[in-house]
């Protein structure tokens, strides 16, 4: 029979899908999570990792053993949350890289437990992890993997970017970078982790983009495009939390790094019931 070691290693072994990194969230040698990953294998009776070179990949059977881990892990802390709950939640604090990650779900959470005073802030991913961590946030959706032994993480989906105009601007007709590399853009702050992907992808096709307005907020961007000629770069999350006949909308036609989001709190405090529906509800509106 497994272990719940075994599963608490796996779990981190997927998200990093590095044994190093992995035995480093865990403060275990190498050999030690090998071995476990090893017999949980054995006592499946299939392999739940297979080589591509020098990285690793789950198989078939893995992504699915995945979704079962998950679960009974969350069903552990979930257990161990209710055995050491003492009085109902009064406040929750929440973080994320923008308030539309969470806004179409917290009204929702705001009715069905009307005592609780609920708290958001627009922060960086790099805040948002520091903040949970310490315990100044109660969860926040981040950019994934999330690689510190103190956070616990759930994926939630894959972002991309888009980019928008104003309805009566026709200056681009495809969304390629080297398009977008002619055109004044409004992009986020280089503070952000989505500037750093736009950067890393316009420096590989060797192309300067001219960044006409470096913003805070993907609002910040849509508004201040419905009222010039530059084009925004958003995540397809926040448009979906919009009215899409604001604005032109295009796909970019170049392939970006994804941009896999998750949930995030401090590891080994368990989800309590306004959590746990917390999660369902952003999980269930952002899902792939």
């Amino acid at each position: 029979m497994w272990t719940l070691t075994q599963l608490r290693y796996f779990n981190i072994l997927t998200q990093t899908l590095n044994y190093r990194e992995a035995a480093e969230r865990l403060d275990i040698s190498e050999p030690a999570l090998s071995m476990q990953i090893r017999k949980l294998e054995s006592v499946l009776g299939t392999k739940l990792f297979h080589r591509q070179g020098r990285a690793i990949a789950l198989t078939t059977a893995g992504r699915q053993f995945t979704f079962h881990a998950i679960q009974i892990l969350q069903a552990v802390d979930d257990a161990n949350r209710s055995v050491t709950a003492r009085t109902p939640r009064q406040t929750l604090r929440l973080g994320a890289s923008g308030n539309h990650l969470f806004s179409p779900i917290i009204g929702r959470i705001a009715d069905a437990c009307p005592q609780l005073t609920i708290q958001m802030s627009e922060l960086t991913t790099t805040d948002i992890i520091d903040q949970v961590k310490n315990h100044t946030l109660d969860a926040g959706i981040a950019f994934l993997p999330v690689d510190d032994p103190a956070i616990s993480s759930h994926y939630l989906f894959s972002d991309r970017l888009m980019a928008i105009t104003a309805p009566d601007n026709n200056a681009l007709q495809k969304a390629t970078l080297a398009n977008l590399s002619r055109v004044p853009l409004a992009v986020l702050a280089d503070r952000f982790y989505v500037r750093r992907i736009l950067d890393d992808a316009f420096q590989a096709q060797s192309l300067v983009p001219h960044y006409q307005l470096a913003l805070g907020s993907y609002h910040s961007i849509a508004t201040v495009v419905q009222h010039s000629h530059a084009v925004g770069l958003v995540s397809a999350a926040f448009l979906r939390s919009q009215d899409p006949h604001r604005w032109h909308i295009l796909p970019l036609a170049d392939t970006l790094t994804p941009l896999p989001m998750g949930f995030i709190y401090p590891r080994g405090t368990a989800l309590d019931p306004v959590l746990q529906q917390t999660y369902q509800a952003v999980a269930a509106f952002h899902h792939d």
